[in-house]
């Protein structure tokens, strides 16, 4: 099963939305120990969480995290004729942020690469063009954490690479334009083979 949910602005952020939900998971299925739930101050036992991740428990949960980035309609900008802006402006900036974010939660943290397997765009797509998220995906498809685990020698076995849904083409003026936003999503996200 897929949990679909927005990426926050910071990795730790990322981090707690996580795990906050596979521990309400846990709470759900059974009784939680005092070292596995987060402390008065906010903070979650590492040593649990790694314990965790060695004995394979998350790896084998029936569900995972698809991050969500939210497609809006573009906002007026001040633009001068000086600094002139692309459409989607601030909305590129802010996907920027949130997938740097996430490249730094991937990279932080062994347990968050196990339980995101994906990235996602949702909302309406007219309005919105594929484009906007061009350089997110792309960035966060060839984002490799090897070098981070063979570092710090942590697992043996690869971490599964992020696969990639777009939604295009299923609200559109006239079907030349749903066609172009298939299009668009192919060469601009860069999608493969076994992506959505």
């Amino acid at each position: 099963l897929e949990v679909r949910i927005t990426p926050a602005a910071t990795p730790q952020e990322i981090r707690n939305k996580i795990l906050l939900c596979d521990m309400a998971k846990r709470f759900g299925d059974g009784p939680l120990t005092v070292a596995q739930w987060p402390s008065a101050a906010g903070g979650w036992n590492d040593v649990a969480l790694e314990a965790d991740l060695h004995a394979k428990k998350f790896r084998a949960e029936p569900y995972f995290y698809v991050m969500h980035f939210v497609k809006q309609p573009d906002k007026e900008t001040t633009d001068t004729p000086a600094m002139p802006h692309c459409r989607h402006y601030a909305l590129r900036i802010d996907t920027r942020e949130r997938a740097v974010a996430l490249a730094r939660a991937l990279s932080q943290w062994p347990y968050i690469c196990y339980r995101i397997r994906g990235i996602d765009a949702c909302a309406n797509e007219v309005g919105c063009r594929p484009e906007v998220f061009g350089t997110a995906f792309r960035f966060l498809r060839n984002f490799r954490t090897e070098d981070f685990f063979r570092e710090h020698r942590l697992f043996p076995e690869p971490v599964p690479l992020l696969s990639a849904t777009y939604h295009a083409g299923e609200d559109f003026y006239d079907i030349a334009d749903g066609l172009r936003a298939i299009d668009e999503a192919i060469c601009f996200l860069e999608l493969r083979r076994g992506d959505r």
